[in-house]
């Protein structure tokens, strides 16, 4: 593609970017050409520490499709019925009809009145999760956060994650490209 430019006109490309998904995988590669005609390559890297977030609203955020979201975190909440918070929590996770049934939920419930949820490639409508837990949860008990990834191999500008903490729920899209890049 480069080569079809004549060397005449390399000196005066405006630049820009094109965007790469990579064959099966959820590799994301951005080609910058540089005003003149200059090209680097670069690797999206999904980073979290810098993305900012936005309050959660059940359908208002754009996500992979539940039925092959991938779900990885870990989160707490207090309840005044552990047991039959963490019964739910659990039936929520194994009644889901997703293609990709597999992974593993950990539910534990103690006496104190906490609820402890871990996800390990989990496939569960994120936002059903999240519904149920907020219905469970003592006001600003839930921390924590959910990752949301796809088992169908899409790119990672899809991928949110899902933070609880201090009473709100917020999502996050991953920053892909370091600042310098």
């Amino acid at each position: 593609m480069i080569a079809e430019i004549p060397e005449r006109h390399r000196s005066t490309v405006p630049g820009g970017d094109l965007h790469v998904h990579t064959d099966g995988s959820q590799q994301l590669v951005r080609l910058r050409v540089e005003p003149g005609g200059a090209l680097h390559v670069r690797w999206a890297h999904p980073d979290y520490g810098r993305a900012q977030r936005t309050p959660w609203e059940r359908g208002s955020h754009s996500l992979v499709e539940a039925r092959v979201q991938r779900l990885n975190g870990q989160l707490s909440l207090a309840t005044a019925d552990p047991a039959r918070a963490a019964g739910q929590i659990q039936r929520v996770a194994d009644s889901f009809e997703g293609l990709y049934p597999e992974g593993a939920i950990t539910v534990g419930a103690d006496e104190a009145g906490t609820v402890t949820v871990t996800l390990r490639d989990v496939n569960l409508d994120s936002e059903l999760l999240v519904t149920t837990l907020l219905r469970w949860a003592r006001p600003r008990t839930l921390e924590g956060h959910i990752e949301v990834s796809s088992f169908a191999f899409e790119a990672p500008e899809h991928d949110v994650r899902f933070v609880f903490e201090g009473g709100g729920v917020w999502v996050q899209r991953p920053v892909l490209w370091r600042s310098d890049a």
